[in-house]
């Protein structure tokens, strides 16, 4: 049985949220996602391992933001293209959060080194960090994929998140094989996040140099971004 068509109106309040108030917003986050990746891959000075992470979990975001948009519009139209989108959006986020978390864990580990901040090794560490991120990625991604095909269990209430049937959207089961990672990485960046802050207030200010002042804006930076993801996560 085919559903009814539910007629439009500019003037439903939750109609224009949905369909124009929240995709505008997605439009403008992706704007300032791209324009940060860009001006992070551009700039000579930015362009450092941590300016090369940063650049890459802004992409990853505006995948994931774009995924989403995708989910608003084909939510009641097409079935296979929200599964998929919804997919991306997932697998997008959690390899944003990995690569917050090689950060911390690059500036949690540059600021136990005596050689820091080599930006001729800032190549093979990035290639060292992909395989990390990405390798995760593509396994907890397949992994998820299987479990909502094979391993989710029907339960009394067949709606999953988004109030989408099972066919549709992923299941609860496959929702938790990606955040759990997430909530993983949340916890060891704020352990980097607090040891890196202990070992810089530990050096004494006269032994403060350019390295340092420079490692502990790092540490503030990704705190900050730290913060805003975690709650971006939630």
């Amino acid at each position: 049985v085919c559903a009814p068509e539910v007629p439009v109106s500019w003037k439903n309040m939750d109609f224009i949220m949905r369909r124009i108030v929240d995709p505008t917003f997605h439009v403008i986050s992706i704007f300032c996602y791209l324009t940060a990746a860009i001006i992070h891959f551009i700039l000579p000075q930015l362009r450092d391992m941590m300016g090369n992470i940063l650049s890459t979990m802004s992409v990853c975001l505006a995948i994931s933001e774009a995924a989403d948009m995708i989910c608003i519009y084909t939510e009641f139209t097409s079935p296979s293209a929200f599964l998929t989108a919804d997919f991306v959006l997932f697998t997008s986020l959690l390899g944003a959060f990995l690569w917050l978390n090689s950060l911390g864990f690059y500036i949690w580990k540059t600021s136990r080194s005596h050689n820091v901040f080599l930006r001729i090794t800032d190549g093979k560490k990035y290639c060292y960090y992909s395989y990390y991120v990405w390798g995760w990625t593509k396994v907890l991604t397949v992994i998820a994929i299987i479990s909502h095909f094979f391993l989710d269990v029907d339960t009394d209430f067949p709606e999953h998140h988004g109030l989408m049937p099972r066919e549709v959207a992923v299941g609860w089961l496959g929702v938790a094989l990606f955040f759990f990672p997430v909530a993983c990485t949340i916890l060891l960046d704020l352990y980097f996040y607090l040891s890196t802050t202990q070992v810089m207030n530990s050096i004494i200010m006269s032994e403060y140099g350019h390295i340092h002042h420079k490692l502990k804006h790092s540490n503030k930076i990704f705190f900050k971004i730290f913060l805003i993801m975690s709650e971006y996560g939630h």
